[in-house]
C-alpha cells in the first residue's frame, strides 16, 4: 500500500510539475535519442526559450532539420550557417543548418518528463489520469449529497 502512495504521489507530482511547466515556460519537446547524452537523454523533457541574436560554439540548439527538430551543440559558425554535433555522436552533422532553422535553446530540462508526457496523451494514460479521477470526484460528490438529503430528511 505504501509503495502504491508513493508511486501515485510520484506520478501526480511530476504531472503538476510538467503541467505548471507548460503553461508558463513556452514551448517544449520530447527528446527522442541518446545523442546529446549525458546532458539530454531519450525522454527528457526540454523546454526552448528563444535562442538571442548571437549563436556561440557550444550553445545547445533546437532547430528544424525538413520538418523535424532536432537538439544538437553548435560547434562552429560560419556567418549564417551553424555546423552542430550530437555530444555522444562521434562526427559533426552531414548538414548545415542556417540560423533562421534554430526554434530555439533548452532552458530546463524535465528528466523523463517526456515518457510521462507521452503517456498521458495515449489512450491509457487519458483513462488512468483523467476520466478515472474525474468519475471518482462524481462519486464521492454524489454520495456527499446522498448524505445530505439523507440528514436533511431526518431533521
Amino acid at each position: 500500500m505504501l509503495l502504491k502512495t508513493m508511486v501515485y504521489t510520484v506520478l501526480i507530482g511530476g504531472l503538476i510539475i510538467i503541467a505548471v511547466a507548460l503553461l508558463f515556460m513556452g514551448p517544449a519537446r520530447i527528446v527522442v535519442t541518446d545523442s546529446m547524452a549525458p546532458s539530454l537523454r531519450a525522454g527528457d523533457l526540454v523546454f526552448l526559450r528563444p535562442s538571442g541574436k548571437v549563436i556561440k560554439p557550444g550553445t545547445v540548439v533546437t532547430y528544424n532539420l525538413q520538418g523535424k527538430l532536432i537538439t544538437h551543440r553548435v560547434v562552429e559558425v560560419l556567418g549564417d550557417i551553424l555546423i552542430t554535433k550530437g555530444d555522444n555522436n562521434q562526427e559533426v552533422d552531414p548538414w548545415q543548418v542556417r540560423f533562421s532553422d534554430v526554434v530555439g535553446v533548452p532552458r530546463v530540462r524535465i528528466p523523463y518528463g517526456g515518457y510521462l508526457l507521452e503517456f498521458v496523451k495515449s489512450p491509457a494514460g487519458f483513462l488512468l489520469l483523467i476520466i478515472l479521477p474525474a468519475c471518482w470526484i462524481i462519486v464521492i460528490e454524489a454520495r456527499r449529497i446522498a448524505n445530505n438529503l439523507r440528514d436533511s430528511r431526518a431533521i
